[in-house]
């Protein structure tokens, strides 16, 4: 699939690499494989909850977040028996936080640190709230701390949270993937 190559095409999608991704099944799977080489944003609608890796990108409403951890925090937190509130007041940082990323992929101020075992994002409520973005559900989506690990949950949005895919990523019948913008559901 691309702008202009591929064997599905969308040459108006100035969005799109020429050649962006490939969909393919493997041992009865369903994956995606970013062809643009990283010049695109392809990016799969999660279902139920994603654990998220450090430089992961998320999607929610029109706000791009690069999810930074800091490596072996939680691991060190976990084996002491300390809290997330904790070890981030003793680091004097975030354990981990959301990096907002601007239109060059950058990232662009303010960040939204994860100190608390449960951060939620939405346009009107939350512990992060957008007001402006009209793409963002009332209550959007949580990341929620368990033991070392991170996890995105969507709450029921209108229009979906989503993880950037990097390299190859599998596919669920039923789920939603960007491709420019193209939002395509697999069936």
């Amino acid at each position: 699939m691309g702008r202009s190559q591929g064997d599905i095409t969308f040459p108006n999608d100035s969005a799109m690499a020429p050649t962006s991704a490939r969909i393919f099944v493997d041992d009865e799977q369903l994956f995606v494989q970013d062809l643009s080489g990283g010049a695109e944003n392809i990016f799969i609608r999660i279902a139920g909850g994603y654990t998220l890796q450090d430089q992961d990108v998320l999607l929610m409403g029109r706000q791009v977040f690069r999810f930074r951890e800091i490596p072996g925090a939680m691991s060190a937190a976990n084996e002491l028996g300390v809290s997330l509130e904790e070890v981030s007041r003793t680091l004097e940082q975030p354990v981990a936080e959301l990096l907002p990323l601007n239109a060059a992929g950058g990232s662009a101020a303010p960040h939204y640190p994860l100190s608390f075992a449960e951060v939620s994002f939405g346009r009107m409520k939350g512990t992060y709230a957008f007001p402006e973005d009209k793409l963002m559900s009332r209550s959007h989506a949580r990341i929620l701390q368990r033991a070392e690990d991170f996890v995105v949950e969507d709450l029921g949005s209108r229009n979906g949270t989503f993880v950037k895919v990097c390299g190859t990523a599998p596919l669920q019948v039923h789920g939603m993937i960007l491709l420019g913008n193209q939002l395509l559901r697999i069936a």
